[in-house]
């Protein structure tokens, strides 16, 4: 941690020093692990949805958050593409390329899901990322929510390696995140256009109530077919 600090320290300063030089101007996440002691890996420009407050003019770098920063069409477009790529090669009776398993460019992540099941099969307790339910991975959060972490893959199955107590800091900033989740899917569940107002409020996107009642109406109203649940836009239930 501290080598990790001085690393922040310098990569703060370029930034300050040449905020041209860089894509990411201000080192968001150097500066989050300056001041929560934790370093999100994901980078700038994933972990800024996490602090709306930090934004208030909705704008990172100059650039209108997804507008021109991150456009939303671009990146569901990705997605898409993205999916139906997978779905062709599921379908494909065509085998699949050589590399299709190997890292993304030699390295970082790649698909996982025969390492995960060779190690189960095997009983290997080899350690990979996993999304599963709070089992010790994070003892001051929520048992029911679902965690990514250090997870064995045994014989027994998926077994998630249990951690210290997370700072305070870093542990509200998780929790208030996860009330989110959980008040959107009450929402879908229940159809209650009140608590996806609330879901929208509380993602600190939004500068007022009455915003977020309005973006409520328009989005339930552009997806009434797929939300038959809240039944006519504007309900209260």
């Amino acid at each position: 941690m501290p080598r990790l600090k001085e690393i922040a320290a310098r990569e703060i300063a370029k930034r300050a020093a040449e905020p041209e030089a860089y894509d990411l101007p201000g080192g968001l996440c150097w500066q989050l692990l300056q001041t929560f002691g934790a370093f999100p890996a994901v980078g700038d420009g994933h972990v800024l949805e996490f602090f709306p407050n930090l934004f208030p003019a909705g704008e990172f770098g100059g650039k209108k958050i997804g507008v021109e920063w991150h456009p939303f069409e671009n990146i569901i477009t990705w997605g898409d593409g993205i999916y139906q790529q997978m779905r062709e090669k599921a379908f494909s009776k065509e085998p699949l390329a050589a590399d299709y398993f190997d890292k993304i460019a030699g390295e970082g992540e790649h698909e996982q899901c025969i390492d995960i099941i060779d190690s189960i099969r095997q009983d290997k307790g080899e350690v990979f990322s996993a999304n599963l339910p709070n089992g010790g991975q994070a003892p001051n959060l929520p048992p029911e929510a679902v965690l990514e972490g250090p997870t064995m893959a045994t014989a027994a199955g998926m077994k998630p390696i249990a951690q210290p107590p997370l700072a305070s800091g870093v542990a509200g900033t998780l929790a208030s995140r996860l009330g989110w989740v959980e008040t959107i899917v009450q929402a879908s569940l229940e159809g209650s256009r009140e608590k996806f107002v609330q879901a929208l409020v509380l993602d600190g996107w939004v500068s007022s109530i009455a915003m977020a009642q309005e973006l409520a109406d328009e989005l339930l109203e552009a997806h009434a077919e797929r939300l038959p649940r809240f039944g006519r836009a504007g309900s209260t239930a």
